[in-house]
């Protein structure tokens, strides 16, 4: 009988001693983020696997474009966006490093370029690695500046394959730079990791935009839908290296839009000379004039 309390009594001596060496490591090892800001949390803010934001108010920045061994420049304003400050009544446009013009400069970058064309303020609100599930989220801040039209440009990351779909990825259970720390000293996941579910079903990604567009219309502003470029269907079915299936995408994104008569779609053609040959998910200079283009003459009617 008394042997039996002892072990129970080492049991727990050893669980307590595990949780505190384990909040001793966390510990010290936030206190040596806080001491040499390691790792660099970049431009982005909060938890880079569940919901983040860019920095607010970072001077301009080069940012390494690895792919092309190339580097481009970023500045943020004080409402988190890349570019200047931003004006009321302008046009918004929201989604995700296609978007916010990865690998261009910030004047080539598809929005400024529309604000050029249409000769009115732009607000550009995209947003690396945004899907509609991080879009719906950060949507309310946005509403807050009062633009006049919202363009909804997300396609590309919602049909991005990964393990588990966005709305499922659990929050860290301590201080998001730790995670990114523990990420680095990781080796980088298999092509077998990075197969999965598309990180925002069609039928999510149905709802999501419908809320979003509800949620812009009882702001005063008027949206619109865009089918952000992909790559040729023949270049998917080609097995082009970054070229993603989004037919299912591309269809659900037609049925908000049936669902919704006078919301327009704008749908514009692309070759493949409009992408990077080293990042075919991302717009040239060239490709982003063109895009521009296309939502501008979308916009003004026909």
């Amino acid at each position: 009988m008394t042997g039996r309390p002892s072990r129970i009594l080492q049991v727990f001596r050893s669980a307590t001693m595990s949780v505190v060496l384990a909040a001793g490591f966390f510990a010290a090892a936030e206190l040596l983020l806080l001491a040499t800001g390691l790792p660099d949390p970049g431009i982005y803010a909060g938890d880079i696997r569940s919901f983040w934001t860019l920095r607010p108010d970072l001077p301009p920045q080069d940012l390494p474009f690895r792919e092309r061994g190339t580097t481009f420049r970023v500045r943020t304003n004080q409402s988190g966006f890349r570019g200047a400050a931003p004006v009321e009544g302008a046009t918004l446009c929201l989604g995700d490093s296609t978007t916010f013009g990865w690998g261009v400069e910030e004047d080539e970058a598809w929005p400024a370029v529309l604000g050029e064309l249409l000769g009115a303020p732009t607000i550009n609100g995209g947003v690396p690695g945004y899907s509609t599930h991080q879009g719906r989220i950060a949507l309310a801040a946005a509403l807050r500046l009062r633009p006049r039209t919202v363009v909804l440009a997300y396609l590309v990351r919602d049909a991005e394959r990964a393990p588990v779909a966005d709305a499922d990825r659990p929050e860290p259970p301590w201080d998001p730079r730790i995670l990114q720390l523990l990420r680095k000293l990781r080796p980088a996941p298999s092509a077998a990791h990075r197969a999965g579910v598309p990180r925002v079903s069609a039928a999510a990604y149905i709802e999501n935009l419908r809320q979003m567009i509800a949620e812009i219309s009882a702001a005063g502003a008027s949206p619109v839908l865009l089918q952000f470029p992909t790559l040729p269907a023949d270049e998917v079915k080609a097995g082009v290296s970054g070229a993603a299936p989004v037919a299912e995408h591309q269809a659900a994104l037609a049925q908000v839009a049936a669902a919704h008569p006078g919301l327009p779609l704008l749908v514009p053609a692309f070759e493949l000379s409009h992408f990077f040959p080293e990042d075919p998910i991302h717009l040239t200079v060239e490709g982003n004039r063109a895009l521009a283009l296309a939502v501008a003459a979308g916009l003004s009617g026909p």
